[in-house]
Formats: structure tokens, sequence, C-alpha cells
């Protein structure tokens, strides 16, 4: 079992780690980009699920958010939200 966490873990690190690029290591913000990390996690899926359904206006976000599945952009959404 503890394998199967580790492997789950591994797998949204991975996952998040596409951030980083605009939000910074580990969600802080970047710049002009907002930090995710400590983000409300309802807040986070319901912007996410904006930009993923051109609810919400953005540059990129649209295209990213598309990238990911429900399950990805509900763990993403537990990831950021616990503040790692």
């Amino acid at each position: 079992m503890a394998g199967h966490a580790h492997a789950a873990n591994a797998e949204i690190e991975t996952i998040a780690h596409s951030c980083a690029g605009c939000h910074g290591t580990r969600g802080n913000g970047h710049r002009s980009l907002p930090a995710i990390r400590g983000m409300d996690r309802n807040q986070f899926v319901e912007a996410m699920r904006g930009f993923k359904n051109d609810h919400r206006t953005a540059t990129v976000m649209g295209r990213i958010a598309r990238g990911f599945s429900e399950a990805e952009l509900l763990k993403l959404a537990d990831y950021f939200s616990e503040s790692h």
C-alpha cells in the first residue's frame, strides 16, 4: 500500500511540476502570475473548469486546462491546497 501511495504522490508531483514554468516552483507565484499554492481547493477547481470550458479568459490557461482530466484537476486542487 505504501508503494501505491508513493506512486500516486510522484504522479501528482509530476503533473504539478507542469505549473511551475508560469506559477513558480511549488506554485508560489512568479512575476505577475498568481500563487496557486495554498489556494482554496474549490476555488482552484472552479477556476480550472472555467478555463477549460472557455468561461474564463486567459492567454494560455484554456489550452493548458483542457489538457487535464477531471480527476487530474481534482488531484491538482488537493496538491496545491495542501501547500506542499
